[in-house]
């Protein structure tokens, strides 16, 4: 289900509580912030890299780590880490990529 968000201001509040949900014990809360950010992360994810299978990967490994590590993680801005944490995560796969064409 998708919500219309008047402002980023919002869509954070809605991402923090949500979080912080699923940080005790919500499970619907996670599916919701996946809701929220699934196609967000994968458009910007196309603005760093054209590989939309690499951008798919790397938006389901971002949100692999936002549940595994989610008791650990000091997020105070959702969409920051999401968005960093993806661009980090692309940039690891795409070098990791060119350094395995360019070595086999």
């Amino acid at each position: 289900m998708k919500t219309s968000y008047n402002n980023i201001r919002e869509r954070e509040e809605a991402a923090q509580t949500l979080f912080a949900a699923y940080r005790q014990g919500d499970q619907n809360a996670f599916m919701s912030l996946y809701d929220m950010y699934a196609e967000m992360l994968l458009n910007y994810g196309l603005c760093i890299t054209s590989d939309k299978e690499l951008v798919k990967d790397c938006v389901q490994d971002v949100f692999i780590k936002l549940i595994s590590k989610s008791q650990d993680l000091q997020v105070t801005k959702v969409t920051s880490y999401l968005l960093i944490s993806l661009r980090n995560r692309s940039e690891e796969r795409r070098v990791g990529k060119e350094c395995r064409s360019r070595w086999s």
